[in-house]
């Protein structure tokens, strides 16, 4: 991982997704499986080495 905080990478991790759950909800996006392994993919990538 990044030589980082730990409280930035969870942040950095967490509000996205939830940004995206919130709307999903809304009915403004719609998650599938590839979405969510698309972002899974992306929070990864941000926080890797």
């Amino acid at each position: 991982m990044k030589p980082l905080q730990m409280a930035f990478i969870l942040s950095y991790c967490y509000f996205p997704v939830t940004a995206l759950a919130k709307a999903h909800f809304k009915g403004q996006f719609e998650v599938n499986e590839d979405h969510l392994q698309q972002i899974i993919r992306m929070s990864w990538d941000a926080v890797r080495a």
